[in-house]
């Protein structure tokens, strides 16, 4: 009885090799499917890092439009006030003509 138990969990020499060949078989296929994964993971992560560098290449243009327009709004406002000041003493100039003609 002994023998019959031994018997059936024992492994020949021809499983033995197969079983060693799948094993490398399949620690093979895995170190591949990872070298793919990590492949895949990689080229994402430098896609993803050079769309950073571009959208921070874009905001910091933004950033100086922005700053010129606000420089040129202020030179508006500026000159427009120059010219509503220049129009008031005119017509207070004016004003004091009249009253003075009269």
């Amino acid at each position: 009885m002994a023998s019959d138990v031994t018997g059936s969990y024992t492994v020949t020499t021809n499983e033995n090799t197969h079983l060693k060949r799948a094993k490398v078989d399949a620690l093979r296929n895995a170190v591949w499917v990872a070298d793919l994964l990590v492949g895949t993971v990689d080229g994402r992560v430098q896609e993803l890092y050079i769309n950073e560098k571009l959208i921070e290449l874009e905001a910091h243009a933004l950033l100086a439009t922005i700053a010129r327009y606000m420089k040129q709004t202020d030179q508006w406002l500026a000159a427009t006030n120059e010219i509503k000041c220049y129009e008031y003493k005119l017509y207070m100039k004016r004003y004091e003509y009249k009253l003075n003609f009269i």
